[in-house]
């Protein structure tokens, strides 16, 4: 029995995997960060045989790697983005986009049918937001 939370030694590959494992969860899409370390820290507590714990390790290294495969296409490939020009939003375009891409949050106010709602997203994608998958757009 193999139980690598406990300091006993499992098979050098799987702790290599492993180790692995957590490299390429830095890589990965936000929207996949939650529920991949939530298996990726049940497999560390795993006790059993070292068969099963390495199947189980192939198929996270597997959802790792295409989410980080799916982030780095995001990244290189945005979808391409127009905006309505009568829509008063898009006269400041380029000043949301850049308070996007300089701060965490931004409070954007405006009129109803300004835009807000359909080109907030559009813009946080030219700011670079949306690689990991997550965009989060609220009003009241």
């Amino acid at each position: 029995m193999y139980a690598t939370a406990r300091g006993e030694d499992a098979p050098e590959s799987i702790t290599k995997r492993l180790k692995e494992a957590e490299k390429l969860m830095g890589r990965i899409r936000g929207c996949d960060r939650g529920h991949l370390r939530k298996k990726y820290n049940k497999l560390k507590k795993l006790t059993g045989k070292p068969e099963i714990l390495s199947e189980s390790l192939e198929q996270l290294m597997a959802s790792l790697k295409a989410s980080a495969d799916e982030r780095r296409r995001r990244r290189k490939n945005p979808p391409q983005t127009s905006y309505p020009e009568n829509l008063p939003i898009t006269l400041r375009r380029k000043e949301i986009v850049q308070a996007i891409r300089d701060n965490q949050v931004i409070v954007l106010s405006g009129e109803t049918g300004s835009g807000k709602t359909t080109q907030i997203p559009k813009m946080c994608i030219e700011a670079g937001r949306g690689v990991d998958g997550l965009i989060g757009c609220t009003q009241p």
